[in-house]
């Protein structure tokens, strides 16, 4: 059998150990777990699921026949998109519509969001930043270096000049 991935939601009626059954029927037929949201609401939790088989896995069928097995499951679906995945593109849709450039890092100075005028700015076009350390990229000037460092630059102007022209921030 191909190697494939696996998305589903599945709905139950709230209960102790349910996660638990899931991953019991998951090792049981060879699967790694990619990811998995658990939601809780009005006595029902919401399980999202995404894993990964191996090539000992049997078919996505017989997975599904195995869940059902699990008792207080409402509803069983297979999903196209992982919730994160769906807000991860609302989000980049709207960073990506927005006319600053804007760039988010982590506590240790790792790349996490880049929008496309950032990219533009900083000339990073075709470049891959994200899980990058903002220091290992190329930066002319390095004021934005020096400001995320908590170096302050209040009421003054920075240029930065790339070859996509003259940015100011």
């Amino acid at each position: 059998m191909d190697i494939t991935t696996l998305k589903l939601e599945l709905l139950f009626n709230d209960r102790k150990q349910i996660v638990e059954d899931i991953t019991r029927i998951v090792s049981a037929n060879d699967l790694n777990i990619i990811s998995m949201e658990v939601e809780n609401k009005e006595k029902k939790t919401l399980i999202y699921i995404e894993t990964k088989s191996s090539r000992f896995s049997p078919s996505h069928k017989s997975i599904i026949t195995n869940l059902k097995k699990i008792p207080d499951l409402i509803e069983i679906t297979e999903i196209r998109s992982m919730p994160q995945e769906i807000r991860e593109k609302r989000l980049k849709l709207v960073l990506d519509s927005i006319s600053d450039g804007i760039i988010s890092i982590d506590k240790f100075g790792y790349v996490t969001t880049i929008n496309r005028v950032a990219r533009k700015m900083m000339s990073w076009n075709q470049l891959n930043t994200i899980g990058k350390q903002l220091t290992s990229l190329p930066v002319e000037n390095h004021d934005l270096l020096d400001c995320l460092k908590g170096r302050s630059f209040q009421n003054q102007k920075r240029n930065l000049i790339t070859p996509d022209g003259r940015f100011q921030f």
